[in-house]
């Protein structure tokens, strides 16, 4: 294709204490093709971290990679925020940086449908476990990968169940409109509802994957759930009951059928997972009362090798 025909791509990340990773995040976002493509800018921004991911970034060797400092840890929500002024191509793509890019054609993948739907607001790609190592990591990692089974058995292409804040990709024209409120802790979920109001296509890539690690203590898997939970509900504050319900709404022979097949595959897991979960949603009621958008980072997830 003709350089004058190819989108511009700025790829952003935030990290906070990502010296674990952020060497592997690069080399996987680096080495993606550009046949259809240029890749014109990787924007990391470090949210206060305290550790050398500062330091690792700064001595990468690829002169696409725009380092952004700040000593003040800010939270997710107020870096995309940063993200949202700061890039210049014609799409942004978002990674966390604790993830890892399944192969070379993972950005080609999730920017494609924005050549012919001039409509198309965000696409999310399809985050996949890493195989795990430990208890808790396996039994969530049987939910994870049921819930995959399940995907066309269930309109999960057109849910919020399948944006993923891991792996986005945005068009300028709805990030002109998307400003994220700096307490809100699905920034995946909201900007898939306000993709929705504003009249925006939304597209959801399963070959774009990129590989990640699930928490692997229960602490981790607590403290995770429990803001997932918490944030459902926050959502109702900027899109109301009616719409945040239907869009989250999961139909009871799909609920039955991943208790179904959890139990055929790990049933001490699922027992496990589902206390947990009981717990993390009655402390999720009050989390919103106390939380801060500076969060403790899952460190277990952060380990993907």
């Amino acid at each position: 294709m003709k350089q004058k025909n190819k989108l511009t791509i700025s790829i952003g990340t935030t990290a906070f204490n990502e010296e674990g990773n952020i060497r592997n995040f690069l080399n996987s976002v680096c080495g993606q093709k550009e046949k259809n493509i240029i890749i014109k800018e990787i924007i990391v921004i470090s949210d206060g971290s305290t550790d050398n991911t500062v330091n690792v970034v700064k001595k990468y060797q690829d002169k696409r990679v725009k380092l952004i400092t700040s000593l003040k840890r800010l939270g997710k929500p107020s870096r995309l925020n940063q993200l949202f002024r700061k890039f210049t191509g014609d799409l942004l793509v978002f990674f966390d940086s604790d993830v890892i890019l399944k192969d070379t054609l993972v950005v080609e993948r999730l920017v494609r449908k924005f050549k012919t739907d001039e409509n198309l607001g965000l696409v999310s790609g399809n985050p996949m476990p890493l195989p795990a190592r430990t208890f808790i990591e396996k039994a969530i990692n049987n939910f994870l990968n049921n819930r995959e089974r399940l995907k066309s058995a269930y309109n999960f292409k057109n849910s919020p169940y399948a944006v993923h804040g891991r792996t986005m990709a945005f068009s300028k024209k709805f990030i002109n409109e998307l400003n994220l409120p700096v307490d809100i802790l699905g920034d995946d979920g909201f900007s898939y509802l306000r993709c929705k109001e504003k009249g925006y296509n939304f597209c959801y890539q399963k070959k774009a994957v990129v590989w990640f690690r699930s928490p692997q203590t229960v602490k981790d898997y607590i403290n995770q759930a429990t803001r997932f939970l918490a944030g459902t509900p926050q959502l109702y504050q900027y899109f109301g009951h009616d719409l945040v319900d239907q869009e989250y709404q999961v139909p009871k022979r799909i609920k039955v059928k991943m208790m179904l097949l959890q139990l055929k595959d790990n049933p001490l897991g699922y027992f496990i997972l589902k206390l947990l979960h009981f717990y993390c949603l009655w402390k999720s009621k009050s989390y919103l009362k106390q939380f801060n958008i500076r969060w403790s980072s899952v460190r277990s997830s952060k380990q993907l090798y």
